[in-house]
């Protein structure tokens, strides 16, 4: 179950969906947390920032066909159920009762199917929360029904919420939460399916870029085996992650599993004292039998991992192709939420540690972030071998064959021209004469010509 929490927070109900960011306390423009001035360059950013956000919320308030009415203000849907969890964490019960009543009151109203399920199940959802902390555990019951009914659909805080504490040895409690788990786990293998099909799919509008090409390992040797595709984990020195990934990884069947190398990154891969740290760090690994010392090691900087993950051909390039296809099925009747939130700006790519699947030519296919769950991490390589991980043919084949037959014929066709092309000297036809004096014997012969050729040759 800890394997996945973080994926189920992504597959958050219709209602946490169209919530936006957390609000802040007001404080004075251009000064920190703490009060104290603001650099001008950081104080402009935020600036930009900050009008970018105000378009941000007109543009929702135009988008919102629901307002609900909150003292002078009318809040679209995505304010209104933010409102709420702003209350929430500042504990102002009471007007979170307010609120929550007047939100399912809007939301019975509403034309709009989706904004009413979003407001009556973000409605309900806190209603519940407030007769819990009450102490009123029927009420409590009967509110989260109606809530997941309209679509709240959040098994882990429904555990984790202290207010819903009273409900944990409920049956009907225990029923809806094991329902919801095996919905988003059905919901979620099927997403996870559908990505990672798609990624590996090659795609016209994504550039096949092979990665790091002349990556050496720590002892200096090439740290890609040519033409076989690989997994490579990228990772920090001393990341936890890391001995818990390669002991995943270890209990990979030989056959499924295909070459395997990691790449630790920093800031700046010349940087001695980080390379020597890195260094003692694998040997350390080797010694207590966690890295296998068959498997090669490498170090890129920034500026590397930059073009791992963005730019042309790059893994975000590729997951927002991907993306495209399993938006399109989602569109086909299934519910929105089923996307995943934060699907437009892509996975998390930046979770040590990664797993990348590299084809045979060195581009990378597939990535997944932080330790994967087994079924995940085994359906990922049978799809990767069954697609993109085959080995590559040597390209010396490839070159071979088409140069060598188009030189031959290139050459004698570049020298008939050159030849005629040295009529500068063939206007020298004085020179005839020379041989006008000695023609007597030889007149008829026209031997003469050819040897008169070679000098401008010379030329």
């Amino acid at each position: 179950m800890k394997h996945i929490a973080k994926v189920f927070l992504l597959s958050l109900s219709v209602a946490l969906l169209l919530d936006g960011a957390w609000s802040q306390e007001p404080r004075p423009a251009g000064t920190t947390p703490q009060g104290t001035k603001k650099p001008a360059a950081k104080a402009s950013v935020e600036k930009k920032a900050g009008a970018k956000a105000s378009a941000t919320k007109k543009t929702a308030k135009e988008a919102s066909r629901t307002l609900v009415p909150w003292g002078a203000k009318q809040l679209p849907v995505i304010n209104a159920i933010n409102r709420m969890r702003l209350l929430k964490q500042n504990n102002k019960w009471s007007e979170v009762n307010q609120l929550s009543f007047k939100v399912i009151e809007v939301g019975a109203r509403a034309g709009d199917l989706k904004e009413k399920k979003a407001l009556l199940g973000a409605g309900y959802w806190y209603q519940a929360l407030i007769r819990g902390r009450e102490a009123r555990p029927d009420e409590a019951m009967k509110n989260l029904k109606v809530a997941v009914e309209n679509g709240f659909e959040n098994p882990m805080e429904m555990m984790d919420e202290e207010a819903l504490t009273v409900l944990h040895d409920r049956d009907d409690f225990k029923a809806i939460v094991s329902d919801l788990s095996k919905r988003l786990d059905e919901r979620m293998r099927k997403k996870f399916t559908q990505l990672t099909n798609n990624m590996l799919e090659p795609k016209a509008s994504v550039e096949a870029h092979p990665w790091s090409p002349d990556l050496k390992t720590l002892d200096g040797q090439p740290f890609w085996k040519v033409g076989s595709p690989s997994a490579v984990i990228v990772t920090r020195v001393h990341h936890d992650g890391l001995p818990k990934l390669l002991a995943l990884l270890g209990q990979t069947p030989p056959g499924k599993m295909p070459s395997l190398g990691v790449v630790f990154y920093q800031v700046d891969a010349k940087d001695d004292a980080r390379t020597r740290q890195t260094v003692e760090y694998v040997l350390g690994l080797r010694e207590k039998k966690l890295l296998d010392p068959t498997i090669p090691c490498a170090i890129v900087g920034q500026d590397v991992y930059a073009e791992l993950t963005g730019g042309k051909g790059s893994l975000v390039e590729r997951y927002q192709a991907a993306m495209q296809g399993v938006r399109a099925a989602a569109a086909q009747g299934e519910a929105e939420e089923e996307t995943g939130e934060g699907d437009d700006t892509g996975p998390s790519f930046n979770y040590f540690p990664l797993l990348v699947f590299f084809d045979g030519n060195g581009v990378p296919v597939n990535a997944m972030g932080g330790i994967p769950a087994d079924w995940q991490l085994s359906e990922a390589l049978s799809r990767f071998q069954e697609t993109a991980g085959k080995a590559v043919p040597p390209p010396e084949a490839k070159k071979e064959e088409p140069p060598k037959p188009e030189e031959s014929p290139a050459k004698p066709a570049a020298e008939v021209p050159k030849a005629p092309e040295t009529p500068p000297p063939a206007p020298e036809a004085p020179k005839p004469e020379e041989p006008e004096k000695t023609a007597p014997p030889p007149a008829p012969a026209t031997p003469p010509a050819p040897p008169e050729n070679p000098p401008p040759a010379r030329e």
